[in-house]
């Protein structure tokens, strides 16, 4: 008796472990060898005043298929962050999908989630998106660029500046204004730098 018990036991963990998923985010669209006619997500690190180029490093947010986040159940896991997280829990909360919640003296294995406007699944961090790294590279910094500044909340317009206020911002005395996941960058169908953005954020 006892060993069919041990079987059953065996078999039903075998089954459960067969059954379980692991999600994994969409792949990400952006080459940055190839970087023509689009705007992507940016920090501005530093300015190399001898090279006339600025480190930029390009982000992205961590999105996941509504469907496959829909269907996760306790069990399954979420592949994040590059490491995969087993699921002990999941609850809603103000809209947030929240994996794990409960596990507050390990924050890292806590996953918020929110439906974005592609309806796609994105991974929230404190203040706005989880942001993965792309890559970094090295940009030539243009003498005709321009460096739009939207970051004034009692503003309806932009401020509109060139190249040395840009490089100011880069160069600030407490580190790149455009370092804090606020920046975005305009290439065009040459594949040069033409424009700067930095977008309001509650943060900095």
């Amino acid at each position: 008796m006892k060993k069919f018990i041990l079987c059953l036991l065996i078999l039903l963990v075998t089954v459960s472990s067969a059954s379980a998923v692991t999600v994994t985010g969409m792949a990400v669209d952006i080459d940055p060898d190839h970087l023509v006619s689009r705007a992507v997500y940016v920090r501005l690190v530093s300015y190399d005043a001898d090279k006339g180029t600025v480190r930029m490093e390009i982000i992205t947010p961590e999105v996941f298929r509504a469907d496959e986040i829909q269907s996760l159940s306790v069990g399954d896991s979420i592949f994040t962050d590059g490491k995969e997280v087993l699921i002990t829990s999941i609850s809603e909360e103000d809209g947030y999908i929240i994996l794990n919640r409960e596990n507050e003296e390990s924050p890292d294995e806590s996953v918020w989630l929110y439906e974005s406007l592609d309806f796609n699944y994105h991974r929230a961090d404190v203040n706005d998106d989880f942001w993965l790294t792309v890559a970094t590279i090295d940009v030539p910094l243009p003498d005709s660029i321009v460096y739009v500044d939207a970051n004034n909340p009692t503003s309806e317009l932009p401020a509109v500046y060139g190249r040395e206020e840009l490089i100011s911002a880069v160069c600030a005395e407490n580190g790149s204004e455009l370092s804090r996941d606020n920046a975005i960058a305009f290439f065009n169908a040459a594949g040069d730098l033409v424009i700067i953005k930095r977008r309001y954020t509650p943060w900095g």
